[in-house]
């Protein structure tokens, strides 16, 4: 009888526990709190590291697409979702506006024709001033306009965080406003994820990235800006 108590308590206690931790997205925050800890220097070493392997896979060629952004960039298989498109990935977890920047700089030698940007969740987890992230995608554009390369930069996508949804709703009405003036297209692909002006529960499984069922939900937008 004892042991049956004890172990619905324990039950109750886990049910609990659970409950609070999706109720204030404890999770979230401590993700939040990794972020904002981490070592500047560790996370560019690692993405020369990753930017010296994508280069050793894909030789320098014309190609169809070059995607650059962070993990939830990353995470898509965008070659498979093109249907058979030349599409290189170099996409690096970690990335803010800033790397994305400098990663720029594997254009020299590829021939794309056309460019996929998504990036800028990191830098309002991070918390990094919206002036300065701004002035990092201002600075993104113009290198971009340089190219001549057709381009492409998609909306940041909500979070569970109150702090990085207002830094975000900031950079994607500069983005909307701007991208054109510098010869891109701003395309608006997380509006569907939103629910009561949070990143819905059921497209993330950690209140920042998306889960399958978010990629599958946006996949329509995400074929597009192949036509773009």
């Amino acid at each position: 009888m004892l042991l049956t108590l004890s172990f619905l308590l324990n039950v109750i206690l886990l049910a609990g526990i659970i409950i609070l931790c999706v109720r204030y997205d404890v999770i979230a925050k401590l993700q939040l709190a990794i972020f904002k800890n981490k070592k500047p220097l560790a996370k560019n070493y690692n993405e020369l590291e990753e930017l010296k392997a994508i280069h050793t896979i894909y030789p320098k060629r014309a190609v169809d697409v070059l995607v650059f952004g962070d993990s939830i960039a990353n995470t898509l298989d965008w070659r498979e979702l093109s249907q058979g498109g030349d599409v290189i990935n170099f996409a690096i977890g970690g990335s803010e506006v800033k790397d994305v920047l400098s990663h720029l700089s594997v254009l020299e030698g590829y021939q794309p024709q056309r460019i996929v940007i998504w990036v800028g969740v990191n830098d309002a987890l991070r918390q990094r001033p919206v002036s300065q992230t701004i002035d990092c995608f201002n600075r993104l554009f113009e290198t971009l306009k340089m190219t001549s390369v057709p381009f492409v930069i998609l909306s940041i996508c909500k979070t569970r965080l109150d702090k990085a949804n207002i830094a975000i709703d900031l950079c994607n009405a500069f983005l909307e406003q701007n991208a054109s003036l510098y010869g891109g297209q701003y395309k608006d692909i997380c509006s569907d994820l939103v629910s009561g002006d949070y990143l819905d529960v059921d497209f993330t499984y950690d209140g920042v990235h998306l889960n399958a069922a978010a990629y599958r939900h946006i996949e329509p937008h995400i074929l597009e800006t192949f036509r773009a």
